[in-house]
C-alpha cells in the first residue's frame, strides 16, 4: 500500500481503500487527506496505549503492529489496517495497548483537525459515522460474547 507521494503527502485514492474511507467521493478523499499526518513509529514503540484518552486515529501504510489488552496478545495487524478510530467519536479510554512490531510508517489523523473538517464536509461525516457506528456495534457484539 503506498498511502504516501514523494513528497510526504497521502494519496487520496489509496484511502478509499480503507474500510473508513472507502464510500467517499474524490473530493472528499482529498479533504480527508490533507489532515493526515505522515509518522514514522520504531519497532517496540506503544503508540496506543490502554487506558489512556485517544485524540488520534491511524492508517498503517507499512509494518507491523500488535494488540494487546492487558498482556494478553490479542493479534497482528499490518498495512491498511485502521487502528484508534473508537477515539473520533467516544471520548474513553483505549480499550486497548498497539505496539508496533516492526519499524512502521502510519498516516495519523489528528482528533481536532479531522472534525474540522467532518465539519466542512458533511457528505463525508455521514458515511465516516455510519463506519464508525457500525465498528461500535461490533465492538459490543464482541464485548456481550466473551
Amino acid at each position: 500500500m503506498r498511502l504516501f507521494n514523494t513528497n510526504h503527502g497521502i494519496e487520496p485514492e489509496v484511502l478509499a481503500e480503507t474500510a473508513m474511507f472507502r464510500d467517499l467521493t474524490s473530493d472528499e478523499l482529498a479533504a480527508v487527506s490533507k489532515v493526515a499526518v505522515r509518522r514514522e513509529i520504531a519497532a517496540g514503540e506503544t503508540f496506543i496505549e490502554q487506558g489512556r484518552f485517544g485524540l488520534e486515529y491511524f492508517v498503517i501504510a507499512e509494518g507491523t503492529a500488535n494488540v494487546f489488552i492487558g498482556n494478553e496478545h490479542i493479534t497482528s495487524i499490518s498495512t491498511g489496517a485502521s487502528v484508534g478510530e473508537m477515539a473520533l467519536i467516544e471520548h474513553r479510554p483505549r480499550s486497548a495497548s498497539i505496539v508496533a512490531e516492526t519499524d512502521m510508517v502510519v498516516a495519523e489523523f489528528a482528533l481536532k483537525d479531522f472534525n474540522k473538517m467532518l465539519e466542512k464536509n458533511p457528505s463525508a461525516k455521514l458515511r465516516i459515522m455510519e463506519v464508525l457506528n457500525a465498528r461500535v456495534s461490533e465492538n459490543l457484539g464482541r464485548k456481550e460474547s466473551e
